[in-house]
């Protein structure tokens, strides 16, 4: 039986090349904000915003097997409060309402995740980690 999967995010540059390869092994479930996946062959799309609450309650009545969350918003180098709002709480929605109802979860992300600083690629290869995690 494939897994029943929700994914949130398959529009951006990782998700679509993941996406691409759960469509042949599960029964995916992709979220955007718009019907563009309609347009990539998706037959299970669910066009909303995650900042909606109702729109959350809806699919937490799927209950998936796993959620895999990629979605993000980056602005590059601005810096402002809609970076917050369109991250954070899309996010938290998520977490309060959809991931209750869900056996494992899975969060990436390529976009606002590391800061600007100039060094951050020393200090990265300079660490050894603790543990192969």
């Amino acid at each position: 039986m494939k897994k029943k999967i929700l994914f949130i995010g398959s529009e951006g540059s990782l998700g679509q090349a993941v996406a691409e390869d759960l469509e042949h092994h599960s029964e995916l479930y992709r979220v955007g904000r718009s019907n563009k996946n309609l347009l990539l062959g998706s037959s299970n799309f669910l066009c909303g915003d995650l900042n909606d609450k109702n729109f959350c309650k809806e699919i937490s009545k799927y209950h998936f097997d796993v959620v895999i969350y990629a979605a993000g918003v980056s602005k590059g180098k601005i810096i402002d409060h809609s970076n917050y709002t369109e991250n954070f709480n899309p996010f938290a929605n998520f977490i309060k309402i959809i991931a209750s109802n869900c056996k494992h979860i899975i969060f990436f992300s390529s976009s606002a995740v590391y800061d600007e600083n100039e060094n951050f690629t020393e200090q990265i290869i300079n660490k050894i980690p603790k543990n192969s995690y």
